[in-house]
Order: structure tokens, then sequence, then C-alpha cells
């Protein structure tokens, strides 16, 4: 994989934990913008990721996404394809809920905020922890492809 590429996801996905931590009150308008601002960044990422031929060559290239999976390792590249699509929906609805939290009040008494800001910084943390289980899965899958010398390219 290309080294922007290989590094753009963890290195967004860094963003998104430092706009977590950042010292904030849940519901501070710079803290939401932050993390939206990281969100967006993901999305990118994860498209741009899950797109590219290069995620993990050694196994991506070996498996074709019209057959059944057989072995272990095309259960797991299809899961891995799987958890692309699911991350990157969770993506956008969080990138929606956070949008929608961030609108101030308007008039009418009618609030933009709604539900509980705190939660949703606890669905994006949870959301970040699947990420970084994800990255962790795909770095496995490349440590097994090339303990078994699958992959390899004569």
């Amino acid at each position: 994989m290309s080294p922007l590429l290989h590094d753009l996801l963890p290195m967004v996905a860094d963003r998104l934990e430092w706009a977590l931590n950042a010292p904030t009150t849940p519901d501070d308008p710079r803290g939401l913008a932050r993390l939206a601002r990281a969100l967006a960044g993901i999305a990118t990422a994860l498209a741009l990721h899950a797109m590219s031929p290069d995620v993990a060559p050694e196994a991506f290239g070996l498996v074709d996404p019209d057959m059944l999976p057989f072995t272990p390792l095309e259960r797991k590249v299809r899961q891995l394809r799987t958890d692309h699509a699911a991350l990157l929906a969770e993506t956008e609805e969080l990138r929606r809920l956070v949008g929608r939290a961030a609108r101030p009040a308007t008039r009418g008494g009618v609030p933009g905020r709604t539900g509980d800001v705190a939660a949703l910084y606890r669905r994006v943390d949870a959301f970040l922890g699947a990420l970084r289980r994800h990255q962790e899965d795909e770095e496995g899958l490349d440590r097994r492809t090339e303990a078994t010398g699958r992959g390899k390219r004569a």
C-alpha cells in the first residue's frame, strides 16, 4: 500500500481521538465543530481506504468478491469489506447527528439540539474503537498472509 494511503486512516483516527479528548464541555460549539471536521476526515479516508486495491494487496488481491468464501482468508477479507461499508454508514450517521447537535436553538422554542450530546460523544468513542479494531484486523491479515506465503508475487 502506498505510504500516503496507508497512513491516512490512522492519522484521521488519531485526529478523531484528539477531538473527542480535547478539553471542552460536551455541547461547546467549538468542540462539536472539531468533531465534525474529524468525522469529515474519517469519511474521506474510509472511502479511499475501501476503494483502494492496495488496502491489503496480499489478501484482497487473492479474493474474488463474486465467489463464495471457502477459505478462512476469503471469509476474513469478505468480513473486512463488509466492515468498510458499515464503518462508512456509521460515519455518515455520526456526521448527521453532530451537525444536528451543533445547530443553535431556533426561534419559536424549537430546539436545534436534540438528544443527549454526551451520549453522542460516547457513540463517537465507540465508533472510534470499532475503527481501531478494524485497523488491527487488517494489520493482522497482512501478517498472516506474509507468514503463510500467500499473496507473494513472482
